[in-house]
């Protein structure tokens, strides 16, 4: 009875070594384990409607299209993308859970104290847009230009700005505003774009930082005018638009264009990074997802996963010394 049990303990042990031993090569020799197999999830880190869910919904189609596979949004909105990019980072990294992130959730959260991950969470397989910010007031308001506004704005210190809240892409730029502009206009948060641009439109603010997606059909219907864009010298929906360089000078600096990038956990495979970047690239040149993007007030703007977290450091590097003049870096 003493061997039996003696021969059932060795055959457990050496079934268990077995299944570590497969276990370890998964993870050594990933590139032999066939991916993907089954359904995605990506998550949004915003609320369901917005530009950023309907981005998202995109891209999951494109996937589904070039991967063969289901792929789910799964909206996380909340604290500026940290509760969505959370929930990314816990996630296991094997390619079955991926995000659809900006500045805000990929580093601004970080160099704030507010995030609960760090850069070593995130793996950024690539870039597939740039956001197109601007600043936009009532129709009938007094202001024709932006210099109009900026001279207002020096006058009258205290001016109310409306924004999606501390941490965001466009809170960021509003604070950058405020300093190149020699402005001292204070922030008022809302949840999102559309909340700020009512508060345009209700005279509770002078004026809103929100996409163009918002922006632009309101002032289509000739209820606001936009003064100003964020987007780059020549791109975006607004090309001629004022920007930092025309109203500002070539000597200020300007930020590299943020947009969306899809983002993975940080000990993701590389060959699962490459298949879905390969992915993508298709999906960012596709004519169909084009036409989406342009419908969202977006710029379609691709770059690999070795580009893309390049572009993310020499934005760190400019936005950085903003966020420390306001006292917003965690020490």
């Amino acid at each position: 009875m003493e061997k039996i049990r003696l021969l059932i303990y060795c055959l457990v042990a050496i079934l268990l070594t077995s299944e570590t031993l497969f276990n370890s090569a998964d993870r050594v020799w990933g590139q032999e384990v066939k991916y993907p197999t089954r359904s995605i999830e990506i998550v949004c880190p915003w609320g369901a409607g917005g530009t950023s869910d309907l981005l998202t919904r995109a891209v999951a189609r494109g996937f589904e299209k070039n991967l063969n596979v289901q792929v789910v949004t799964v909206d996380k909105p909340g604290a500026a993308e940290i509760v969505g990019t959370s929930y990314l980072t816990n996630a296991k990294p094997d390619g079955y859970t991926l995000g659809v992130l900006t500045d805000a959730g990929i580093f601004l959260g970080i160099l704030s104290g507010t995030a609960t991950y760090s850069k070593e969470d995130l793996r950024v397989v690539g870039q597939l847009t740039i956001s197109n910010f601007v600043m936009a007031v009532r129709a009938d308001s007094p202001w024709k230009t932006i210099q109009e506004f900026i001279d207002y704005a020096r006058k009258n210190p205290g001016v109310l700005y409306g924004d999606t809240g501390p941490g965001s892409n466009g809170a960021l730029r509003m604070l950058y505003f405020n300093k190149i502009a020699g402005t001292k206009m204070r922030a008022v948060s809302y949840k999102s774009d559309m909340e700020a641009l009512t508060a345009v439109l209700g005279n509770n603010v002078a004026v809103a930082n929100v996409g163009y997606a918002t922006a632009g059909p309101q002032e289509e219907a000739g209820k606001v005018r936009i003064l100003f864009a964020f987007t780059p010298p020549g791109k975006g929906p607004l090309p001629d638009a004022p920007n930092i360089v025309t109203v500002f000078g070539k000597g200020v600096s300007d930020f590299e264009p943020h947009g969306h990038h899809l983002v993975a956990p940080g000990k993701t495979p590389e060959y699962i990074i490459k298949i879905l970047d390969q992915a993508l690239e298709k999906i960012t040149k596709d004519p169909e997802f084009i036409a989406a993007v342009k419908t969202f007030g977006l710029t379609v703007y691709y770059t690999n996963s070795t580009t893309a977290p390049k572009e993310i450091e020499r934005r760190i590097s400019q936005v950085k010394p903003v966020l420390e003049e306001q006292g917003l870096i965690k020490k």
